[in-house]
């Protein structure tokens, strides 16, 4: 099994992401974002000093597309978010060019439509009903049965929200944690954590239709910090393993076979486990 990691990060992995040629690693963990070499060697790697929460990630054209929530100090609770942001950062020494700010999220999280909570995962792919590319991102949602469903943002040229896609589902545990598009298949890809309330839905990664409207498919299968399809039906699952100052990643390769395999979190870090012992 082939496999990437970066260790003794400080804070929770949020994502990955790979360039076209899929010959560098881009991790995103709570407070900063790595480049590593396809061994994990870090390359370079860029502390945020924003107060707030980095999120999943994408890569595209030659630019690390990052969610951000901001805090309005250093001293609030969890989800008292103030605003809602993509950072934007070069693909060759993550240097930060450009801050889009998503203002109708705010308005989203205050109105709670749809139980909007905050961002995470981003992903570029095509859109629904025009084909065109577009920039996609995920949205965490509020725990309650009322919200039934997953969300995911499209946004357009002008970085305002185009549409709002909503996913029948059960609720899930923040909502969606990564999201990726598969070009070969058109598919949406989300993962989210397991199941915490009765009323949640047990299974943690979903294959979503490329109208954005259904489930395809679905596992019991645990891979929260980070997902990436490869091209070829192959893919990165992640690990994290450590505690904070401290946290480690994992990108491992597979298909969608070993989906089928009924895998929590934590049987998830026993197999990894096991597989580098042998």
């Amino acid at each position: 099994m082939e496999y990437i990691e970066v260790c003794n990060q400080n804070q929770h992995m949020q994502g990955f992401t790979s360039d076209a040629e899929h010959k560098y690693m881009f991790w995103s963990f709570t407070d900063s974002v790595v480049k590593t070499n396809i061994n994990g060697t870090v390359i370079c790697q860029v502390h945020c000093d924003d107060y707030g929460h980095l999120g999943g990630m994408d890569w595209h054209d030659g630019k690390v597309y990052v969610s951000f929530m901001a805090d309005p100090s250093p001293w609030t609770f969890w989800g008292d978010w103030s605003a809602f942001y993509v950072y934007v950062y070069d693909d060759h020494d993550l240097r930060l060019l450009e801050k889009i700010k998503l203002d109708e999220c705010l308005e989203m999280k205050n109105n709670d439509v749809g139980g909007f909570q905050g961002i995470d995962g981003i992903a570029f792919g095509k859109a629904p009903d025009t084909g065109e590319e577009r920039m996609f991102v995920a949205v965490a949602t509020n725990s309650g049965e009322q919200y039934a469903h997953e969300m995911i943002l499209q946004i357009g040229p002008d970085n305002k929200i185009e549409k709002v896609h909503y996913i029948p589902n059960k609720n899930t545990v923040f909502g969606i944690q990564n999201l990726d598009y598969e070009p070969d298949t058109g598919c949406f890809w989300i993962t989210t954590y397991g199941q915490k309330y009765p009323y949640q839905a047990e299974e943690t990664l979903y294959r979503i239709a490329p109208t954005l409207d259904r489930v395809e498919a679905k596992y019991k299968f645990s891979t929260p910090y980070g997902f990436e399809c490869l091209g070829g039906g192959e893919y990165y699952c992640s690990i994290q393993s450590g505690t904070n100052g401290h946290r480690n990643g994992i990108a491992y390769k597979c298909t969608s076979e070993l989906f089928d395999k009924v895998m929590t979190e934590e049987e998830s870090r026993e197999f990894f486990a096991q597989f580098k012992e042998h």
